[in-house]
């Protein structure tokens, strides 16, 4: 079976912004390895470097073109469709000259702001790289780029970026995408413009839970949260519940494994809860993972197993709640929690 490893992660600290990339390392059934990283070199661009290496004992073909970081199009780039300040921005991967198959890496400059960016719109020489190699035993392919935004932009916007792998032919590595999350290194939690209804308000601890992080105590410096849609809702409603890690660890929980509780007289009573038998996910720095809740006041169908993310709970009457999911660093019992008012 193919294994995803986890995240790669760089701060810069010129421009406040640091850069998380994941998944890193994918292992084929067949032994052949594809493992990134981001990196810096001194007065340089970031870099993220790509290493394919046959760990078999037989050659192995690899199409290059169903690589997320070099797919069928040039340049290959990421698109955040909707950043953290709601602008479309996209970045690029531009060789270095440590790329295996480019003698003539394209030129890249430093904006005053500080950001690296391509000094022009590339169009030539991408007919260096072949569509597929053949990768002998113990052999690396190192495949090396810059990444910059485009010749007219002199900002890095936060957001999550997807590098998109292309299916192909007989190839040894798989399609998966990567991800690159990129926020403020000095804020990387919720903005202060949108301060929770609930902040200051001290509420009971969650049963059979260590420590409960949430949401309405959060502030711009908090790494991890569980961001909420809305903190008020009519019934019947719609919320989305995001954990955000960014971080320097990854935590381990299981994403069928909520709980929705109501305020009652001072204490908090389960009202919905689910969990599947399963070993559970990383959630790694840079990662984020999402609930839907569908909440009702009258009945509704069982929670739909093939969809454990999405849980509907119905008969619930007009009060304050609480969406709790447990996820933490390994051999700990934490959760994160966010608090919202259901009305009718």
């Amino acid at each position: 079976m193919d294994e995803f490893a986890e995240t790669s992660r760089l701060d810069l600290a010129e421009v406040d912004r640091t850069l998380a990339l994941f998944p890193t390392r994918l292992d084929s059934r067949d032994r052949v390895q594809l493992h990134a990283e981001l990196r810096t070199e001194a007065d340089g661009p970031p870099r993220l470097r790509a290493i394919i290496e046959n760990q078999g004992d037989h050659p192995r073909p690899v199409i290059l073109g169903d690589l997320p970081f070099e797919g069928p199009n040039r340049p290959v780039s990421a698109f955040a469709g909707g950043t953290a300040t709601g602008e479309n921005h996209s970045l690029w991967l531009l060789p270095t000259e440590n790329h295996a198959f480019f003698e003539h890496p394209v030129p890249v400059e430093r904006a005053s702001s500080g950001v690296w960016r391509a000094t022009d719109h590339p169009n030539q020489g991408w007919a260096e790289t072949p569509r597929q190699i053949m990768v002998d035993p113990g052999e690396r392919v190192v495949l090396e780029y810059h990444l910059l935004v485009g010749p007219d932009e002199d900002r890095l916007l936060p957001g999550r970026y997807r590098f998109r792998g292309f299916p192909g032919g007989e190839t040894r590595i798989p399609r998966f995408d990567a991800m690159l999350a990129i926020w403020e290194t000095s804020a990387p939690g919720p903005s202060p413009d949108g301060d929770s209804r609930f902040a200051g308000t001290t509420f009971p601890p969650v049963p059979l839970a260590d420590e409960t992080a949430w949401f309405h105590d959060a502030t711009p410096e908090t790494p991890v949260y569980l961001r909420p849609s809305t903190e008020r809702a009519q019934l019947p409603a719609a919320i989305e519940f995001t954990l955000v890690n960014r971080g320097n660890r990854t935590l381990f929980g299981n994403q069928t494994r909520w709980v929705l509780y109501e305020l009652v007289d001072g204490v908090w009573e389960s009202r919905s809860h689910h969990t599947l038998v399963d070993v559970g996910s990383p959630l790694w720095p840079g990662d984020a993972q999402r609930w839907r809740l569908r909440a009702r006041a009258d009945t509704v169908l069982p929670c739909d197993p093939d969809r454990p993310a999405e849980p509907s709970v119905g008969d619930l009457a007009p009060g304050t709640y609480a969406f709790w999911v447990e996820y933490s660093p390994e051999s700990c019992h934490d959760g994160f929690g966010a608090v919202v008012e259901l009305v009718e």
